[in-house]
């Protein structure tokens, strides 16, 4: 081509244009431009809105020459948007007029004044003329309507739309800046996770290695996105992604938080579902989801749920079955009923002996019991847990405990005399808790007795057991006891006992086992 293009419509108007044009032909399309030159040059010096409009409709109805003006043109910088408006009424028949020049100059006009109105106006616009959105046009449309919070018009862009991974890409990082910023626009984050990126999931063969990767990332950051939200719609869109196999590695920190967000929301279908996912895959799972289930579940006035769950997770996690996590579902199963026979029933299937969740059931049981002040059970579930030799220091002090509330003391002897056997430092707590119920069944020589026999063993008795033994005296002792008591704790070596007996609450208790 030996001709310059000086003019930005020379290429428009030599549309098929070759070295073997003839002569006449490129003296038409110079001649065409310089036209254009003109014209344009006569429009621009025209200040008034309404001048230019007349001038432009003029040169457009003109049917004697050429029209070489575009529907850009009209717009400047300093157009407004009811300007821009009016432009749009007068010429809004004519879909030939709207290029991708005009659409690209009118989104900056309508993202500039955040008008979503106007954006809504190009979008359909765009879309009667059959032209795909340039990338400018595309971002300005789009943040226009993010920023004014237009949910359904950014549906509306995105649907039918089509857009580059790289503009994808943008659009979603600047999303996920913009709302973790503001905390606002999650609803907008979630209508384009289920279109935008469920498109370029459904496409990601075509995506290169890098991309992908980049996609893997966005995916992540998403799941992020709405996990520290705790927009569960969210989290329950992307997890199925997860399931089916669509990206390979793992986000420890995205995972977790899902499942904390979904626990907290008592989402427990959807939870369990992560958790068996992260279980076949050989997943490590903290504790503290596992505890947080049967929480849900017992909140849920659930327990039964919660006694299967534990005996299906339980080899994963040894807290299932910890006493500790067992009380939980005891509280839970005895608000339930009153009918410690009737929760018994309700647990066969898991106390029997061919169960896995044989020994952890009777824990529980004994825990039910001692919660109902059931006598016959606890003697029955501890009976089982001896035969299997699974007894532990928990459950000599629930059978501690028991001795407290019926102030047996033969009771607690006959524990003690179980005791025999254990750990120097669990058998000091039994002895302990015996002390505390000889004080409470008023048997002060025979405490003070096996207090001072248990400090011969280099046991020294706790600050529990010093407050509430001092209480009790107190309360219901004579002069001579009192005195004996302080003279025990001071051959002990107990220097702190005046500061102890000055801050002394009113009243004090005492538990073998706190239920």
């Amino acid at each position: 081509m030996f001709l310059r293009p000086w003019s930005r419509n020379f290429l428009c108007s030599c549309r098929g244009f070759s070295v073997c044009t003839p002569y006449a032909s490129i003296k038409s399309a110079s001649e065409l431009a310089l036209k254009n030159i003109s014209e344009l040059q006569a429009l621009q010096k025209i200040q008034n809105h309404t001048e230019k409009l007349k001038f432009f409709s003029s040169k457009l109805h003109n049917k004697g020459e050429p029209f070489t003006l575009q529907l850009g043109d009209l717009i400047t910088e300093h157009t407004s948007v009811p300007e821009l408006n009016e432009i749009l009424d007068k010429f809004s028949q004519s879909n030939e007029l709207f290029t991708m020049r005009f659409l690209e100059k009118a989104s900056i006009i309508a993202h500039k004044n955040r008008s979503a109105e106007l954006a809504r106006r190009l979008r359909t616009y765009a879309a009667n003329a059959m032209i795909d959105l340039s990338r400018v046009a595309f971002v300005n449309i789009f943040w226009t309507l993010l920023k004014t919070r237009d949910k359904e018009g950014i549906v509306e862009t995105i649907e039918g739309q089509p857009i580059a991974f790289k503009v994808a890409r943008r659009i979603f990082r600047r999303l996920l800046v913009y709302t973790s910023e503001a905390g606002e626009n999650i609803e907008i984050c979630f209508f384009l996770t289920n279109s935008l990126f469920k498109r370029l999931l459904n496409n990601r063969e075509a995506l290169s290695k890098d991309e992908k990767s980049e996609l893997q990332n966005l995916y992540y950051d998403l799941l992020l996105c709405f996990s520290y939200s705790y927009y569960v719609p969210g989290v329950k869109l992307l997890l199925p992604m997860l399931y089916n196999g669509s990206f390979k590695e793992i986000n420890r920190t995205a995972i977790d938080r899902s499942l904390l967000a979904l626990l907290s929301t008592g989402e427990l279908e959807a939870a369990l579902e992560l958790l068996v996912y992260l279980k076949n895959n050989n997943i490590p799972i903290n504790d503290a989801y596992l505890r947080m289930m049967v929480i849900n579940f017992c909140l849920a006035n659930k327990p039964t749920l919660a006694v299967r769950f534990c005996q299906a997770w339980f080899k994963q996690s040894k807290m299932l079955s910890s006493t500790e996590n067992l009380l939980l579902i005891a509280e839970s199963l005895s608000r339930a009923s009153n009918d410690f026979a009737a929760i018994s029933k309700q647990m066969q299937p898991f106390s029997i002996e061919s169960s896995s969740f044989y020994l952890p059931s009777h824990r529980l049981l004994m825990l039910v019991a001692l919660m109902m002040k059931n006598s016959s059970g606890i003697l029955h579930s501890y009976a089982v847990l001896k035969k299997a030799n699974a007894i532990t220091n928990k459950e000599l002090r629930i059978m501690m405990q028991h001795a407290m509330d019926l102030r047996s003391t033969e009771f607690a002897e006959a524990v003690l005399k179980e005791s025999e056997f254990t750990l120097q430092s669990n058998r000091s707590q039994l002895l302990m808790d015996f002390v505390a119920i000889l004080f409470l069944n008023k048997e002060y020589t025979k405490a003070f007795a096996t207090l001072e026999k248990t400090f011969a063993s280099k046991i020294k008795p706790s600050h529990n057991i010093i407050s509430f033994s001092l209480s009790l005296v107190k309360r219901f002792g004579t002069k001579n006891d009192l005195f004996f008591l302080r003279r025990s704790f001071k051959n002990m070596g107990i220097e702190t006992l005046d500061e102890i007996e000055k801050n002394l609450p009113p009243k004090v208790v005492y538990r073998c086992f706190n239920y």
